[in-house]
C-alpha cells in the first residue's frame, strides 16, 4: 500500500505516468549495479597495486622540503597572488622553507641520500599537501638575503649537495602552484631546489597583471643572484637554474648584472615567452666589451658563443612544435613570435651558421681573425678557429624540441623529468634520444598569426636543432 502511494504521489508531482516511473527506477538500479561490478573488478587491481608498493617498500606519496624566497603579499591564509607593500625598504623579502607532497610516480624506494635531502614517505595524500615554515622575522630588520644566504650554506652541509637549482615558475601560478612545480622537479633531479616566486596574480584573464608584476620583481630577483655569487665565491656551491614560461624574463633580464661571473652552471630556459627579436637584441648588447665590438656582435654568430660564458657555463633552450599556448601569447603581440616558438627568421640567423651564405662565413671568419689580433689573450690557433666556423653556437645555445614529450591540446607543459635527465646525464632518458634536426619545425598557429598581422617575414625555423624521439 504504501508502495503505490509513493507511485501516485510520484506520478502526481512529477509528470510522469506509472510505466514511465517504473522504467527510470529500473535503469537507476541497472546503473547503480554497473558502477558496484565495475568497483568490485578493481579491487583485485587495486590491491595487487598496495601489495607491489609494500613488496617493494615503497610509499604512494614523498613530502619533499624546498626553500624558497618571495616578494609576494602575505596573510593569515599564506601568500597572496599580488605585490608585497613595500613600506621600509625594497630589499624587504620572504625567506623559508617549505615541504610539499608529491606523487611518488616512478615507485622510488628512499634511498640514504634522499633521507639526507630531508625526504620522507607519506602514507596517504594531506588535504592540504603544500606545508610552510617561514624562517626570517618579516617585521626584524635583519637583512633577509643575508639570512637566507646562511640556510641554504647550511643545507648545502647537511644534505652534502654540491650543487642547488633555482626554479622560476611562469605566468597564472599561485604560490601553491609555484611550489608543486618545483617539488616536481625535486623529485626529479634528487638535489635541492630553491623556488623564486614572484607575484603571479593566478588568474588566466591577468596576463598583463603577471607582465607589470614579473617586472616588478626584477630588482628583487637581481638582488638574490648577487647574493648566490656571494655564495658561490665563498663556498664554491653550484648553482643551475630552472626557468619556465614568463619567468624566464627574470633571467634574461638579469644577464647585466651578473656579467662576466659565470653564475650558473646549467641554464634551462623552457617555453620562453620573451619576445623573439628582443631577445636577440638582449644578446648583442650583452656580448659587446665596447661600442667597437657591438657591430661585430650584430652581424658575426660567432660573438654570442661569449654570452654563456659570462653568465652561465650551458645554456639549453626547450621548446615544443605542439605548443598552442605561446601562439596565443603571439597574438597579444601583433603576431611577433616568443622566444618559445623557435620560429623567428632572426634567430636562424644569429644561432645558425648553417643559415649564413659562403660570403658571410668568409666575412665572420674574417672578423674572429681581427678579434684574436685584437685580443692576444684570447687568441686561438687556426684549427680552433676552423672549430669555432663549424660550430658556430651550437656550443653555446642548443635548441630542444620535446614535442614527443608534450601533452594535452594546450601543450606548454613542463618536462620535469627531461630538464632533470638532461642536467645529470646529458640525455634526455632511458627511453628516447636526441636526433640532429636541420631544420626545426614550428607551430602552424605560428605562421597564420604572422599571416593575420602581415608580418610573415619574421616567422623562420630555428635552424639546426635537437628533437626528443623515441628510441628504435
Amino acid at each position: 500500500m504504501t508502495e503505490l502511494s509513493s507511485l501516485n504521489l510520484l506520478e502526481l508531482h512529477s509528470g510522469f505516468n506509472r510505466k514511465e516511473i517504473m522504467e527510470l527506477a529500473n535503469r537507476y538500479r541497472l546503473a547503480y549495479l554497473l558502477c558496484l561490478s565495475a568497483f568490485i573488478l578493481c579491487l583485485p587491481t587495486l590491491s595487487l597495486s598496495a601489495v607491489r608498493n609494500t613488496k617493494a617498500g615503497a610509499s604512494s606519496y614523498v613530502r619533499i622540503p624546498l626553500l624558497y624566497m618571495t616578494d609576494r603579499a602575505i596573510s593569515d591564509q599564506g601568500f597572496l597572488n599580488k605585490r608585497k607593500h613595500e613600506k621600509n625598504s625594497i630589499y624587504e623579502v620572504y625567506c623559508g622553507s617549505l615541504e610539499y607532497t608529491v606523487d611518488n610516480v616512478e615507485n622510488k624506494i628512499l634511498t640514504s641520500a634522499q633521507e639526507k635531502l630531508g625526504w620522507h614517505y607519506e602514507n596517504k595524500k594531506p588535504k592540504y599537501p603544500l606545508e610552510q615554515i617561514t624562517l626570517d622575522n618579516p617585521n626584524s630588520n635583519t637583512n633577509s638575503y643575508e639570512e637566507f644566504s646562511k640556510v641554504i650554506i647550511d643545507t648545502a652541509k647537511k644534505t652534502g649537495a654540491k650543487e642547488f637549482f633555482i626554479y622560476l615558475h611562469g605566468y597564472n601560478n599561485p604560490f601553491a602552484g609555484g611550489a608543486r612545480s618545483a617539488a616536481r622537479f625535486a623529485y626529479c633531479a634528487e638535489c635541492p631546489v630553491i623556488l623564486y616566486s614572484w607575484p603571479s596574480a593566478g588568474k588566466i584573464l591577468q596576463y598583463y597583471t603577471d607582465i607589470g608584476n614579473n617586472e616588478w620583481s626584477q630588482e628583487h630577483f637581481n638582488r638574490f643572484l648577487e647574493e648566490l655569487l656571494a655564495i658561490k665565491e665563498k663556498t664554491g656551491i653550484e648553482f643551475s637554474l630552472f626557468a619556465h614560461s614568463m619567468g624566464i624574463k627574470l633571467a634574461v633580464r638579469a644577464a647585466p648584472v651578473v656579467k662576466g661571473k659565470e653564475l650558473f652552471e646549467q641554464l634551462f630556459l623552457v617555453n620562453p615567452d620573451f619576445d623573439a627579436c628582443t631577445f636577440v637584441h638582449y644578446v648583442s648588447r650583452f656580448a659587446a666589451d665596447n661600442k667597437e665590438n657591438l657591430q661585430n656582435v650584430a652581424k658575426a654568430s660567432y660573438m654570442t658563443s661569449e654570452i654563456p660564458a659570462t653568465y652561465c657555463k650551458r645554456l639549453r633552450i626547450l621548446f615544443s612544435s605542439k605548443d598552442n599556448a605561446l601562439p596565443i601569447v603571439q597574438f597579444l603581440f601583433g603576431g611577433y613570435t616568443r622566444l618559445g616558438q623557435g620560429a623567428d627568421e632572426l634567430l636562424e640567423r644569429l644561432f645558425d651558421k648553417a643559415s649564413l651564405s659562403s660570403d658571410e662565413k668568409a666575412e665572420d671568419a674574417k672578423d674572429l681573425s681581427e678579434f684574436s689580433r685584437k685580443h692576444p689573450e684570447e687568441e686561438t690557433d687556426e684549427e680552433e678557429i676552423a672549430n669555432l666556423e663549424q660550430s658556430g653556437n651550437r656550443r653555446a645555445f642548443e635548441w630542444i624540441d620535446y614535442a614527443t614529450l608534450d601533452y594535452g591540446w594546450l601543450g606548454h607543459s613542463i618536462p620535469f623529468k627531461l630538464v632533470a635527465n638532461l642536467w645529470a646525464y646529458d640525455k634526455p632518458g632511458d627511453k628516447f634520444t636526441l636526433e640532429t634536426c636541420e631544420h626545426g619545425s614550428f607551430n602552424r598557429f605560428t605562421h597564420f598569426a604572422a599571416w593575420f598581422f602581415g608580418i610573415p617575414e619574421h616567422v623562420g625555423s630555428v635552424g639546426t636543432c635537437e628533437k626528443v624521439v623515441l628510441q628504435k
